[in-house]
This record gives structure tokens, C-alpha cells and sequence, in this order.
């Protein structure tokens, strides 16, 4: 009997001994992995790419949004050669095809806004020019607009609200910028700013070109063909920011752009 008892004392002990050895740290236990953490460029990488991914969605054109009291949020994508029956389109008839996109409410506005034209492009094509307007002049916290200008088009983006706006545009745009800030608060971020150039600054004014103006062809805004942004925010308190897509926003301490 003593003899069971030993034995089995004996192969308990073993038991306990291998579980042991198969825990210790030194001979590479198998513990859980850490957990995975994506490294900040890894993070900006994703988020640019997820900011200029293409839309599925099917285009539209002279597509018109009016809202009271509901905020306007999604996704637009304007083919500007998209031919629309006039019985398709609301508004005067002198009205209906002076805007590609019209947005109006008295509430917030977050949306995408692509300028997509059909492939393939005809090589004799042209420019196709894009107009959008937004119109907000509720009293809310802010507005954002990320602006995709796809190949073959050009955008004429034009704002008026009295919110913070944050607008994202493409990396290459290229074009005159003319805004109207009542606070006089501006801010761009070093992508913009490294390409902006200030004409004159006075009041919350600024009338600035984004580019190359020797070499971009600009020479007047009837005959220019590509892009151009013009925002005013009429509120002693709003402010504007302005950053290339898939960035963060510029903090509000980073200094307003400075005269040529």
C-alpha cells in the first residue's frame, strides 16, 4: 500500500514539475502576442487612402440639395457630361444647369465631393468645370468638405456660412483662392501653406493663388479652366481651415498665411 502511495506521489510531483519547465519564461513559454499597433505613418498612409479612395456610386449632375432644418451629409459625385433631361431638374428654368451642385440647409454639412467624369475621356475633350455651391447660414458648430477633383475636371467651389469650416482639398489642385472671413481667423496647414501665394490680406480678406502662377496659365477667372475656391464665412467668431485631404487639420495657433 505504501508503495502506491509513493508512486503515485512520484508521478504527481513529475507531472507538476514538466508543467512548470512548459511555463518558464527562459524556455520560451508561449505566451499571448501583443497587441498589434499600427505605426503613425501606417495611420496617415491609411487615412489618405482612405480619403482619396474612388466612389462606387453612380454620378449625378445639376443634383440640388435644400434643407430647412436637417443637416446635409454624404457622399456627391458630379459627372459634368452627364446629360440630364430638363424634366428631371428642379428649379426656374434659368436656374437649373448654373450650378452642378447646390447645397442649402440651416444645419451642419459633412460631405464628400467628387468630380468624376465618365472614362474614357476623349483626348479632345477639354476641361470639364464643375460648379458647387454651398449655402448654410444657420448658426450651428461647423461645416466639412472634402473636395476630390478626379481627372479631366476642374472644380469652382463656393461657400457661405457662418460656422467653422474645415476644407480638405486634393494635394494638386491649382487655382485662385479668395476668401471672406468676418474673424479674420485663417489657417492652413504646411502642405497648403508651402504652395499658397498671398496677393493682399485685409480684414479677414485674403486673395491668393495655389500654385505656380508663372507656369499654371492663370491670367483671368472668365478664361481660366481650372480649379478655384471661394469661401465666406460671415461670423465675427468662425473660423476657416485648410488642408490637403487625408491630413489632420491645422491647429488654430498655426499662423494665417502672410503677404507676398
Amino acid at each position: 500500500m505504501s508503495e502506491n502511495v509513493s508512486t503515485s506521489s512520484s508521478l504527481e510531483r513529475a507531472a507538476g514539475e514538466a508543467e512548470s519547465l512548459l511555463l518558464s519564461p527562459s524556455l520560451g513559454s508561449v505566451s499571448p502576442p501583443p497587441p498589434y499597433v499600427q505605426s503613425k505613418a501606417q495611420l496617415e498612409l491609411a487615412r489618405t487612402e482612405k480619403a482619396t479612395r474612388s466612389p462606387t456610386i453612380r454620378p449625378s449632375n445639376f443634383r440640388r440639395v435644400t434643407r430647412d432644418n436637417l443637416p446635409i451629409t454624404g457622399m456627391f459625385v458630379i459627372d459634368p457630361d452627364l446629360e440630364v433631361p430638363d424634366d428631371l431638374l428642379e428649379g426656374p428654368p434659368s436656374q437649373k444647369r448654373l450650378r452642378n451642385l447646390y447645397l442649402k440647409t440651416n444645419r451642419e454639412v459633412d460631405v464628400d465631393v467628387w468630380t468624376k467624369r465618365h472614362e474614357p475621356v476623349p483626348s479632345n475633350a477639354g476641361t470639364g468645370k464643375v460648379v458647387v455651391e454651398m449655402k448654410a447660414p444657420g448658426i450651428v458648430s461647423k461645416h466639412t468638405i472634402r473636395l476630390h477633383v478626379g481627372h479631366g475636371t476642374s472644380c469652382a467651389l463656393n461657400v457661405y456660412a457662418k460656422a467653422h469650416l474645415y476644407l480638405a482639398i486634393p494635394a494638386d489642385l491649382v487655382g485662385p483662392i479668395n476668401l471672406d472671413v468676418g474673424s479674420d481667423r485663417i489657417y492652413f496647414s504646411d502642405s497648403v501653406q508651402s504652395r499658397l501665394i498671398t496677393f493682399s490680406e485685409t480684414h479677414g480678406g485674403r486673395r491668393c493663388f495655389l500654385g505656380d502662377l508663372r507656369n499654371d496659365g492663370y491670367t483671368h477667372k472668365d478664361s481660366w479652366k481650372g480649379s478655384s475656391i471661394a469661401v465666406t464665412l460671415e461670423s465675427s467668431a468662425a473660423i476657416l481651415y485648410i488642408y490637403t485631404l487625408g491630413e489632420k487639420p491645422p491647429q488654430a495657433s498655426y499662423p494665417a498665411c502672410t503677404v507676398a
